[in-house]
């Protein structure tokens, strides 16, 4: 029984380190090679999750608009953007970063906001979309202080802005 116990405990400790390992930040400058830079066309960018050339995943994070990587052609799976919102990017993304080349990236900010009343019965459904400057689709939780607000229009015309209450 206790052989069993140890053999599970230490499956347990491979799988998380092996997870542990695959969500480590790419950091290309640590390389000897030569690197590129992806920069980001878009505002509020935090971080990329990229796969490479040959199928190997990369987290990198995004620093003032700008991260060096190894040069390889990329495809984006998911951006992660600083106010808490992320994306699973829903049509192939694809960046190719060469050697002592800058390539560019349109994702993130600023985002469109769109909510739409849907009637469901007697229920009215009110879906959230936030859109980027890419056409990605964002989703998650907002960081933001205060309870959410919002704003009706009528014909492009603003015709009332309210506040949610919580509970």
């Amino acid at each position: 029984m206790c052989r069993q116990i140890h053999k599970t405990a230490a499956l347990v400790l491979c799988l998380i380190s092996i997870f542990w390992l695959a969500e480590a930040p790419c950091r290309a400058a640590e390389s000897s090679g030569p690197t590129g830079t992806l920069r980001i066309d878009g505002v509020g960018v935090q971080r990329l999750r990229l796969l490479d050339g040959s199928a190997k995943s990369h987290v990198v994070e995004i620093t003032d608009g700008v991260a060096e990587l190894s040069p390889s052609a990329y495809t984006v799976t998911q951006i992660y953007l600083t106010n808490g919102l992320y994306t699973l990017t829903p049509k192939t993304l694809a960046v190719e970063v060469t050697a002592d080349a800058e390539a560019t990236l349109k994702v993130g900010g600023p985002l469109t906001q769109k909510i739409e009343a849907k009637r469901q019965g007697c229920m009215l459904v009110l879906p959230y979309s936030a859109i980027g400057i890419g056409g990605a689709q964002y989703a998650g939780i907002l960081a933001r202080s205060g309870p959410p607000t919002f704003d009706v229009y009528k014909g492009g015309r603003k015709i009332h802005h309210a506040k949610f209450e919580y509970g």
